[in-house]
């Protein structure tokens, strides 16, 4: 089974993620925040990265930079998940290293659709989806 770390801080959203995950069969691991969520890298080490861009304390291009920074982890999938449709977000997060960008309100299959291609992920492959 595939281990996905959802890092969220807002509650129903983290949940809902968590919940979507787990019916579609994936083993979840969710964080409030990007300090845990760094911390259940170290511990879990994930198949898969959904992780939300402003968070407090330590936000998602820091524990994107913390990722690519480790042997171990520079080739999980990481999929930013904001709600920042500006182009140049966009353009900020996947030039920093993000596999993939969702923007929030995200369509389920949008989402779903991304974590199943990236679970078969290729370094070469950079896909885009937003509302």
């Amino acid at each position: 089974m595939k281990k996905i770390l959802v890092i969220e801080d807002n509650r129903s959203i983290r949940e809902n993620l968590e919940e979507l995950l787990t019916l579609s069969n994936y083993y979840v691991i969710t964080a409030k925040n990007g300090k845990l969520g760094i911390e259940a890298i170290q511990k879990q080490l994930p198949d898969l990265i959904i992780c939300d861009v402003a968070m407090p304390e330590v936000d998602g291009y820091q524990v994107l930079d913390y990722v690519k920074s480790k042997s171990k982890t520079t080739k999980i999938p990481f999929v930013f998940v904001t709600s920042s449709a500006q182009k140049g977000e966009i353009e900020k997060g996947v030039l920093s290293g993000a596999t993939s960008y969702l923007t929030k309100p995200y369509h389920t299959e949008d989402l779903l659709e991304t974590v199943e291609r990236l679970l078969g992920y290729n370094e070469t492959d950079v896909a885009i989806f937003s509302k």
